[in-house]
Formats: C-alpha cells, structure tokens, sequence
C-alpha cells in the first residue's frame, strides 16, 4: 500500500514523524528527488531504503568550515550534522546544545570552546584541541578521538559509550569520575570493559 505522497507505507513506518514529514514534502514538490533517489539505487540499495536514506541526507546539512577562523563565533543549537571543521579555529566557540554527528574535527582548535549538551555521535576528532573546553554532558558515542588533547576540560557526564580515546590526554580533566565508560577504547590502548568498566587507571 502507497501513502498520499507515493511512498511504500512500510518505508513511511521506518522513520520518525519528521523524517516521515520531509520525506513526503520532498517527493511531493522536490525535482531533484529522482536523480537523488537514482543516485541511491545505482549504489545497490532498494528504492525502499533509497527513500529512507534521502530522508535521513535532508536531516543531515553538513557545511565546509574546513580551516576557517571561527574563534568565538555563537553557533548554539545549531544542526550541524555532518559538517566539516578539519582545521578550523573554533578556540572559544559557542556550540552548546547543537547536533554534531558525525561532524568532522580533525586537527581543529576548539580551546576554551563550549560543548555542553552536544551531540557529538560519531564524530571524528583526531588530534583536535579540547583544552580547557565545556564538554559537560555532551554525547560523545562513538566518536573517534585518538591523540586529542583534553588537558583541563570538563567532562562532566559526557557519554564515551564505544569512543577511542587511544593516546588521547585526559589526565587533568575535570569530572573525569562522571563520564559513561562502555566498550571505550581508554588512552592507553586497553578497553574500558575489560578494565573494570572503567579508563580512570588507563589514562
């Protein structure tokens, strides 16, 4: 059976009431919807999923802020899913509260930057500059994070469900007796799971 919008209904049941909503006004009145959903199809995937991944890419803007001077810029509540900061200087930047998943940090300067409440899930940030910043109860799931220096930032509460932490420094960070440890690849190498739960002895 097909909704209003042409859509398979057991596509339309695999996705939240927004992703839902976009994925029929896009059909509905969107011209590039065949080439996208073609794109998808070429790729291997049914046009079933190739639907769902459409919705899923308009939920995700992504930006280039690669090697950009962003220092002190307010970016608060922002969707920035997937975008790339490779590089940037985002020293005292504002991101509290804003979706970062999968956003790309590689080598970035985020010192003094306020990351409170972020969604960091799968987020890659290798060698990146956390120093001194606000990651109090950010979601840090699965991020890739190995060389990062977080020497005096808060981590308070933050979530390392599944993240790397190889040859990352932690040791002088604040609330690090807080942090959610499950699966996490500890600074040392070892895994938080086979260390009593815990990297507060691997760092």
């Amino acid at each position: 059976m097909r909704s209003d919008a042409g859509v398979p209904e057991n596509v339309l049941e695999r996705l939240d009431e927004s992703r839902r909503g976009f994925l029929k006004k896009m059909i509905l009145g969107g011209p590039f919807v065949a080439p996208a959903i073609a794109s998808f199809t070429m790729a291997g995937l049914a046009i079933g999923d190739a639907g769902v991944a459409v919705a899923n890419v308009g939920l995700c803007p992504g930006g280039d802020f690669a090697g950009q001077n962003l220092r002190g810029r307010d970016f608060t509540g922002s969707n920035l899913c997937g975008a790339n900061f490779s590089g940037a200087n985002l020293s005292s930047a504002t991101l509290a509260s804003c979706d970062l998943e999968r956003a790309n940090f590689s080598g970035a300067n985020l010192h003094n930057a306020n990351l409170s409440n972020a969604n960091l899930t799968g987020a890659q940030l290798p060698g990146a500059n956390l120093e001194g910043a606000n990651l109090i109860e950010a979601n840090l799931t699965g991020a890739q994070m190995p060389g990062a220096n977080f020497t005096n930032a808060n981590v308070t509460k933050v979530n390392m469900t599944g993240a790397n932490l190889d040859g990352a420094n932690l040791k002088s960070s604040i609330g690090i007796d807080t942090v959610i440890w499950s699966n996490t690849t500890c600074p040392d190498g070892t895994n938080s799971d086979a260390d009593g739960g815990t990297c507060l002895l691997h760092l």
